[in-house]
């Protein structure tokens, strides 16, 4: 069990995310950082809160681009609709993206 207790600071919100990132699981960076597992997957699951915020963003703003081009197909230039049809496979990109991040930060929290 880690011995230090307090706020955890951003040198270690930054090693946390260097050893997530290098496949560390959540006892291992615990301690690494001398801190208990229970404080790392909070920061864990902070960062989930994180991308549970910019995953309904970007699918406000993909839904709205869809809509948009629904709405506007017959009159919107083609290069406005071309633009956001990019636009719109980039976000669902994005969506993919976010989604698998928070699945793999969910399945760490599950090793505790």
């Amino acid at each position: 069990m880690g011995k230090r207790y307090g706020q955890v600071t951003i040198e270690e919100r930054c090693a946390i995310a260097g050893l997530q990132a290098a496949g560390r699981s959540v006892r291992q960076i615990a301690a690494a950082l001398d801190r208990a597992p229970s404080t790392v997957a909070r920061e864990l699951k902070e960062e989930i809160g994180w991308l549970k915020a910019v995953f309904a963003i970007l699918v406000a703003i993909a839904v709205s681009l869809v809509g948009w081009l629904a709405q506007n197909y017959d009159d919107a230039p083609i290069f406005l609709q071309i633009v956001c049809s990019v636009a719109a496979v980039v976000m669902t990109g994005g969506i993919i993206w976010v989604n698998r991040v928070a699945y793999r930060k969910i399945d760490e929290l599950e090793e505790l």
